[in-house]
């Protein structure tokens, strides 16, 4: 396999993990802003820097989803990687465009004898991949 559909490969992985840690962080973000609320310190200056910092890192999980799908997009030559990109970063929208890439991205690998898990290719397959035996 050429180097660059192992690096898709390896894309697709990641952003599956990039998905689930936005999943991840919006249920732990929640939780945690409820329980400020509850306490009664939202109005401190705590709550504030705690905002702002969940904030960084949703913008940093989103450009890592964003980055990814670029990456899937090119490597698996699935056409138009921007706008594959772009509409990962629409709420809502973006988790019809996940199915739609994840349903593409795990074809494209089965049809290369690449394992696929739950979580996208499986690490035994894509260390096959990386160490040039066959992944199948």
């Amino acid at each position: 396999m050429t180097p660059s559909g192992v690096a898709a490969a390896a894309a697709y992985r990641r952003l599956v993990l990039a998905v689930l840690g936005q999943v991840a962080f919006g249920v732990t973000s929640r939780a945690v802003t409820i329980t400020i609320r509850r306490a009664g310190a939202d109005d401190t200056g705590g709550a504030l820097v705690l905002s702002f910092g969940f904030l960084l890192i949703a913008l940093v999980l989103l450009i890592g989803v964003a980055v990814n799908a670029y990456a899937v997009v090119t490597g698996m030559d699935l056409g138009k990687p921007a706008l594959w990109a772009v509409a990962m970063c629409v709420p809502c929208a973006n988790l019809i465009v996940l199915l739609l890439l994840n349903s593409r991205a795990t074809a494209w690998c089965r049809e290369r004898g690449i394992e696929v898990g739950l979580f996208g290719p499986t690490r035994q397959s894509l260390e096959r991949l990386r160490s040039g035996r066959n992944a199948g």
